[in-house]
């Protein structure tokens, strides 16, 4: 029996002018739990022996052609699928969730190079704060997390490994 562990994934949080950078996908999965179609935060996996910032900054500039700084964390989402415990499980996977800057670029919808032709990504645009209700986000307490952060003001950006006295 072949030992599997959970896939580690990496998403960012950019706001900027009001808006919040996000990536439209395709469902990854055939399953009337998931939405056909949902904005997701840009991210992706982390490859052996990769940096978690530096997975991030591939990641963002792949899916949205876009340069970046990373923060500090935001949050830690688990997920397997399917949820029902007993059946076998086919995905699991922890995403971590840093707040962000853009620093440069200009926007572009990426691909995912696991992919190839039959891609998950279909846009990747800047969303309003304000109208995120509008629009389908996953995970689904996203919209919540991005509105009160707007609300109460997002955390400044600093770097993960620089110390802080």
């Amino acid at each position: 029996m072949t030992k599997q562990t959970p896939r580690l994934r990496v998403c960012g949080i950019f706001i900027q002018n009001e808006h919040v950078l996000l990536v439209k996908h395709r469902r990854f999965a055939e399953s009337i739990q998931f939405p056909e179609e949902s904005w997701i935060l840009p991210g992706g996996g982390v490859n052996y022996g990769e940096m978690l910032t530096q997975a991030l900054k591939r990641e963002v500039m792949e899916e949205t052609g876009y340069t970046c700084e990373v923060g500090q964390l935001a949050f830690i989402k688990e997920l397997i699928f399917p949820f029902e415990a007993e059946k076998e499980t086919k995905h699991h996977s922890v995403s971590i969730a840093f707040y962000g800057k853009i620093t440069g670029g200009k926007l572009i919808t990426g691909r995912d190079p696991e992919f190839g032709e039959h891609q998950l990504i279909v846009e990747s645009n800047w969303l309003p704060l304000k109208r995120l209700s509008d629009y389908v986000l996953y995970p689904p307490f996203l919209s919540g997390f991005l509105k009160s952060g707007f609300e109460h003001e997002f955390p400044q950006t600093v770097s993960l490994y620089e110390s802080h006295q």
